[in-house]
């Protein structure tokens, strides 16, 4: 797919998740979870967030019904972008079990599976106690007094 206009690539996706919706990931509708994953993570990406937006749809709609399977094409996905994302799932998810009855507990927050995944995320947001220590803390060697 090779589409430029914003409006066109917003179009191209909302239409495959409406063909999703109709017909689900069949060999006779011609989509798979794999086919939807690769165009989804390829358009969120995207500098536009009306792109990203529709391709984050995608990706709520492949997760409900192929599952965590879907996180493996999630890995280079901008975390900023994957926190959106994980918000949208976390909702479905809420709505999901809602609708279901029988008082399923509503999860607070999304929590990511698979290991590489997770792995990315840890590597792009680096430790939390990485950051460096303010000039006057540092200190040079053992007979540099601290500055």
């Amino acid at each position: 797919m090779t589409a430029k206009s914003v409006r066109t690539i917003c179009g191209v996706n909302t239409t495959m998740l409406k063909v999703c919706e109709e017909f689900g990931f069949t060999k006779a509708s011609g989509m798979t979870y794999k086919s939807v994953m690769t165009v989804a993570s390829k358009y969120m990406r995207h500098p536009n967030i009306d792109v990203r937006t529709v391709a984050m749809n995608l990706v709520v709609f492949a997760y409900s019904k192929a599952g965590a399977k879907v996180e493996k094409h999630l890995i280079g996905i901008n975390t900023s972008t994957l926190d959106i994302l994980g918000a949208k799932l976390k909702d479905s998810a809420n709505e999901k079990a809602k609708a279901g009855g029988k008082g399923a507990p509503q999860l607070s927050s999304w929590v990511w599976t698979d290991a590489k995944l997770i792995d990315y995320i840890k590597k792009e947001t680096g430790p939390k106690d990485a950051r460096p220590l303010p000039k006057i803390q540092r200190h040079e060697g053992k007979d540099k007094k601290k500055i």
